[in-house]
């Protein structure tokens, strides 16, 4: 089976950071486990609410070697809700090409393992650790202040 790889560096609950780094190595431990080869890796420094926004989304939607899987270490690095996700699971319907997360604890990676029958239902577990980040000197909640007034 060939696929591509997607990563990007991702906030967690509580302030934990999964780097790339760490996400490139599970990807890679979870093509070996389970045969897939991996034909071209894509990555954003930053993440956009919309996937499709992103210039390593754009790269690998429209690379031109065939395969027949993206592979993420987690959903959340593409989008945190079902609505974020739904351009860019409509775009890889389009190409036929299914998105298969190496971790699939989330009720968004079993969204994307119901949209395509062929992964096993039983969720593949890689857990990776994070980092903590430091909390600001001050949170803005600037933006929130036009929904009070």
């Amino acid at each position: 089976m060939r696929a591509v790889a997607y990563t990007c560096d991702m906030v967690h609950v509580g302030g934990c950071v999964i780097d790339c780094r760490r996400q490139t190595d599970a990807l890679a431990a979870y093509a070996a486990e389970n045969n897939i080869e991996i034909g071209a890796w894509f990555t954003d420094e930053q993440t956009t609410i919309d996937p499709l926004e992103r210039p390593g989304i754009r790269a690998l939607l429209s690379w031109k070697q065939p395969y027949e899987k993206v592979l993420c270490e987690r959903i959340g690095v593409l989008g945190a809700s079902i609505a974020a996700l739904d351009p860019f699971l409509k775009e890889l319907d389009r190409i036929g090409v299914i998105l298969e997360p190496a971790v699939a604890w989330d009720h968004l990676a079993q969204l994307c393992r119901r949209r395509s029958r062929s992964l096993p239902i039983k969720p593949v577990i890689a857990q990776i650790p994070g980092y903590r980040v430091a909390k600001p000197a001050r949170l803005h909640f600037d933006h929130l202040l036009r929904f009070m007034l």
